[in-house]
């Protein structure tokens, strides 16, 4: 393959695989997505691939669930032998002791790497407007930055509500080892008093150190850090894109890496999957409709009943085919925000038949992604955004996208991409993921024109 693999990560959700795959874009390293851990031939018919990632969807498992299939994939990428292993998480650290249980990651990573120390973990993104400080959790809504619980949003997840925005305590629930911190103050010291520091909390018997950042600088000194550490043996890390920015860099200047150019993107008719109880989703739903946009609202006692109410499935495409035919672009949604009364009805329903909470984004985006995958070989479509963290990679999976590149940088952690299967009618397909946190309130219109995240 040339030059070594430099990284190999796994993203607990689709939308932020593709976050951790466009920040090493930016970087100059070019990223292939893969659906399952690729085999050393795969990858030999890429040449000079430094990186490469797994799009998973751990933070909708269990730990049992991590146990019988997380593993398994960390162990297969652990055998490509890249420089770093990354479990890349969700920068607003959405995760409990049942549910994306980061403790439970940390330890299966140091059962892989028995030799390692510490397990490094970041979940700052300062790029992304996530910060980490002494240990307290940070992120950005709609211009104004909130302690995570306070945050209008992730203080409210209707799977994962953050309730602890000191992430030292937030992870000490989820595992039974410590965990160091490596704080902001360890960070403003002298290169040697970092590296001293740095060396005795990764070479110490907790399970886990915590890193703080606040910012760029933050970022480069962490890069340098880890990533020297992992020139002499290869290392678990886990963390947010904070991660796959500090290790770009430090590798774009070590390899002398130049970053590329992303091509011009004409206008086209985009179609819209959303399973996000996001309320900036809700804005970007409705800035959509004001742009041109047709939303259609998907019944999700349809979708859970769908056997059932096969009759509402096919009123749903025939109201959605006569919009496209219209020259529209297209939203199918399932929520219009936190509130929507649609939420508390189908999780209601679901803990009446004795289902988990947390099989509503395998369900929902399982269901939009067939519907999705009726329209896209109907219609012709060639564009199609995928919102929400949990339902976008499980309505890919029913896509069946194999693997993804990035096209265009559409905005911080939501790029559009080329998808490769085996399906000729989704190979090819132009689509973004995007969780519901991320992209400017006209995302979707963005999406549509072809523009550039810089414009």
């Amino acid at each position: 393959m040339g030059r070594p693999l430099l990284m190999a990560f796994y993203g607990d959700d689709f939308t932020g695989s593709t976050d951790a795959m466009e920040v090493l874009e930016g970087q100059g390293l070019r990223t292939v997505l893969f659906i399952r851990p690729p085999t050393k031939e795969w990858l030999e018919t890429f040449s000079n691939l430094p990186c490469i990632g797994v799009a998973g969807t751990a933070r909708a498992m269990s730990p049992e669930a991590m146990e019988s299939e997380l593993a398994p994939v960390l162990e297969q990428l652990k055998l490509l032998g890249p420089k770093i292993l990354h479990y890349k998480m969700c920068s607003t650290a959405d995760s409990s002791p049942d549910i994306g249980s980061i403790g439970k990651v940390v330890e299966i990573g140091k059962r892989l790497y028995p030799d390692q120390g510490a397990v490094p973990v970041l979940v700052a993104a300062p790029h992304l407007r996530r910060y980490t400080a002494f240990g307290n959790h940070f992120a950005d809504y709609r211009g104004d930055v909130y302690r995570l619980d306070r945050h209008p949003s992730m203080s409210r997840h209707p799977v994962t509500p953050m309730k602890e925005a000191d992430l030292l305590v937030h992870f000490a629930e989820q595992t039974s080892g410590t965990l160091s911190l490596y704080s902001v103050t360890d960070l403003e010291q002298s290169l040697d008093r970092r590296q001293t520091r740095w060396a005795d909390l990764l070479g110490s018997e907790k399970n886990a150190v915590l890193m703080d950042a606040l910012n760029e600088e933050h970022i480069r000194s962490i890069g340098e850090l880890v990533g020297s550490s992992a020139e002499h043996a290869s290392l678990f890390v886990v963390g947010s894109s904070g991660f796959s920015q500090a290790f770009g860099s430090y590798w774009r200047d070590r390899h002398g890496i130049e970053k590329r150019a992303e091509p011009e993107l004409e206008r086209m008719q985009t179609l819209v999957l959303s399973g996000s109880c996001s309320p900036l989703t809700d804005i970007q739903i409705r800035t959509g409709v004001e742009n041109g946009f047709v939303k259609i609202k998907a019944d999700v006692m349809a979708l859970l009943n769908e056997r059932d109410n096969e009759g509402a499935c096919d009123r749903l495409l025939e109201e959605a085919s006569r919009a496209w035919q219209e020259g529209r672009s297209l939203i199918l949604y399932t929520a219009e925000g936190s509130d929507d009364v649609s939420i508390g009805v189908l999780h209601d329903e679901m803990r009446r038949r004795g289902l988990s909470i947390s099989n509503t984004g395998p369900i929902i985006g399982d269901r939009l992604g067939r519907i999705g995958k009726l329209l896209i070989r109907k219609l012709g479509i060639k564009r199609v955004v995928l919102a929400g963290g949990d339902t976008s990679g499980f309505a890919s999976l029913s896509l069946g996208i194999e693997a993804l590149e990035l096209l265009q940088r559409t905005a911080p952690g939501a790029p559009l991409c080329r998808a490769h299967s085996r399906d000729s009618s989704i190979d090819g397909l132009q689509i973004a993921l995007k969780g519901g946190q991320l992209g400017q309130p006209d995302y979707f219109v963005r999406v549509a024109s072809g523009r550039k995240e810089a414009e």
